[in-house]
């Protein structure tokens, strides 16, 4: 099922309306986390290893930057494929510590060429224009950035605790035993109104 645009998210939850079980939309904030944690961790890793093995004494007499070097490679390397396996999954490490994902438009979780061009082309593009592309995600109705418009993607918290009116809507991948709360009647309005679209 496609939905408008306008329709894909509650405008007042701001959870996926065809299949609540997708989650709701990050916010901002919680983005910026993702990617300071993204960040943080290669370059903590890397000083780390550096600090270390700068303290290391070879006994075959070979050069200390040369074991400094080899090391830090093989830690970018793993952290590289560790990356490569988050995508298959739709995320990336920071978003897997946050609780998040990314989603397409209909809701399926992004598979692993979205999430590789997303994350290693598109957010470059959103950067190079003095970063505006990130900000867009800040004026955005849907928390967007750029690199998600190019790739079609949302990011998404996922979904815990969902009003119990979600269940109401009759999807069949929504069951009413999973959701809790007493629930509020704008889910059953929305998802009613984009479905007769």
């Amino acid at each position: 099922m496609v939905l408008r645009e306008e329709r894909r998210w509650c405008t007042y939850c701001h959870h996926y309306v065809a299949n609540p079980l997708v989650g709701s939309l990050a916010s901002p904030g919680r983005r910026l986390g993702a990617y300071v944690v993204d960040v943080a961790i290669p370059t903590l890793g890397c000083f780390l290893l550096f600090i270390l093995l700068s303290a290391v004494e070879d006994a075959e007499g070979t050069p200390r930057w040369v074991v400094v070097e080899v090391g830090t490679l093989l830690l970018v390397m793993a952290y590289v494929v560790w990356m490569l396996v988050e995508f298959a999954r739709g995320r990336t490490l920071g978003k897997s510590i946050l609780g998040m994902y990314v989603v397409m438009e209909d809701g399926r979780r992004a598979g692993f060429f979205t999430m590789l061009v997303r994350e290693w082309i598109g957010k470059w593009i959103s950067g190079f224009f003095f970063g505006l592309g990130f900000l867009w995600i800040l004026l955005d109705r849907e928390h967007q950035g750029w690199h998600d418009k190019l790739m079609r993607t949302y990011v998404v918290k996922k979904a815990t605790t969902l009003p119990l009116s979600l269940g109401a809507m009759g999807d069949e991948g929504v069951s009413r035993a999973t959701f809790s709360g007493a629930g509020d009647a704008h889910h059953n309005l929305d998802a009613a109104n984009s479905l007769q679209r």
